[in-house]
């Protein structure tokens, strides 16, 4: 009949087992949530730019916390510099690094494609997050990943040489935005 459990279990709550977070899935605080996140990392105000065959990086670093002022924002009585970081765009903790991902429909026209290709950049990104977390220094760090090109039809390349790919192109992004800070510092 319709409508029956299949199994042992009658209750939903005890044919599936709750989902638990892991230590090592990405962190809330760890993520860009909110489109003007994303525009702000990925947009005009983006400090930094690199793409590859099909990934493209843009990053954001937010200003210094510890020396006297804020450039680009003119204090004004009363404002605490948590205040001005706000309206700069940074209203979360200055010293972390958050990633956000993006992948399109045009680039990756089915939902497993997607999720595949998010799930290889935020592994990327979980390895080089501490890695990227020194080199901020006192100031926030978005990075936004996103997949620029269509990905290849399965019968044109394997999708473990399509993960691979993905995934050496990733890190070969965030070594080079690493580079960068490093340089700049």
């Amino acid at each position: 009949m319709r409508g029956e459990p299949r199994g042992e279990s009658a209750s939903p709550s005890e044919a599936r087992p709750a989902r638990v977070q892991s230590s090592r899935a990405f962190a809330r605080v760890a993520r860009l949530r909110t489109p003007e996140q994303f525009a702000a990392a990925a947009g005009e105000r983006a400090t930094w730019r690199a793409s590859r065959q099909w990934v493209a990086a843009s990053a954001r670093l937010g200003p210094r916390t510890d020396g006297p002022q804020l450039q680009g924002a003119a204090p004004r009585p009363g404002d605490s510099v948590g205040s001005l970081i706000s309206s700069l765009g940074f209203e979360s903790q200055t010293d972390a690094v958050r990633f956000g991902f993006t992948v399109g429909r045009r680039q990756a026209r089915r939902a497993v494609q997607r999720v595949m290709v998010k799930r290889v950049l935020r592994e990327a990104a979980r390895n080089a997050a501490g890695s990227l977390r020194p080199l901020a220094e006192n100031r926030g760090l978005d990075v936004v990943l996103r997949l620029r090109s269509p990905l290849p039809d399965p019968s044109q390349m394997a999708r473990a040489q399509v993960k691979r790919s993905l995934r050496a192109e990733a890190d070969s992004l965030i070594a080079q935005l690493a580079r960068h800070l490093r340089a700049s510092a």
